[in-house]
């Protein structure tokens, strides 16, 4: 998957080094982060708009005040 279509999918892709070739393949590293208009993204994918993430639960106490 290339750096375009993560792009146009609104991942917000961090290369993570320079690409390297293996077995005659470039790839990259990257670490991905997301928001809300890539999960809207891939619900127009899918056709439908059911939550793909599970409900997030009470969040946990501040350790450091």
């Amino acid at each position: 998957m290339g750096l375009l279509l993560l792009v146009q999918l609104h991942f917000q892709p961090l290369p993570l080094g320079l690409p390297h070739k293996i077995n005659g393949r470039e790839v990259l590293a990257v670490t991905l982060t997301f928001d809300g208009r890539t999960l809207e993204r891939f619900r127009e994918m899918r056709g439908n708009r059911r939550r793909v993430l599970a409900e997030s639960f009470e969040r946990p106490a501040m350790l450091h005040a």
